[in-house]
């Protein structure tokens, strides 16, 4: 009888564990999100204008991508909470706080990790939309 609980118990644990490890479902339910890529400016200014309508604390900000344009380093990071589903591209400019190493490592052993306390400026024209990283208070894996 002990041997079958604790098989329960292992089990059951199990279970849980593996539950707690996957990032759940973004439901997306805004066509410009749908339809746009999110290095389009159309894109991004439907994204601020969804930043504006919700607080940013309830956010999760987990690291999609890393790749290099035209010289310059990106990172494309999903955004989920408060009904928002999308990506934003961020792009490295001076300040590495807290990537350092995602940086170096070009992604790899990262995608998929948690930014806690994500920070980045907001640069904006007529033109152009650009949101550039500043840093995080650390990786969540």
């Amino acid at each position: 009888m002990k041997t079958y609980s604790v098989k329960i118990i292992i089990l059951f644990s199990l279970i849980i564990f593996i539950a707690s490890c996957v990032r759940k479902t973004c439901e997306n339910t805004n066509p410009i999100f749908a339809q746009m890529p999110p290095e389009d400016k159309e894109y991004k200014d439907e994204l601020i204008k969804q930043f504006d309508k919700i607080d940013k604390e309830k956010l999760k900000f987990t690291l999609e991508d890393y790749y290099r344009v035209s010289n310059r380093e990106c990172i494309c990071v999903n955004v989920q909470g408060e009904g928002l589903c999308a990506k934003i591209v961020l792009e490295i400019g001076k300040s590495k706080k807290g990537i350092e190493n995602i940086l170096e490592n070009k992604g790899k052993g990262y995608i998929g990790a948690e930014f806690k306390d994500l920070k980045f400026d907001i640069k904006k024209d007529s033109t152009e939309t650009k949101f550039v990283f500043k840093e995080i208070s650390g990786i969540v894996d």
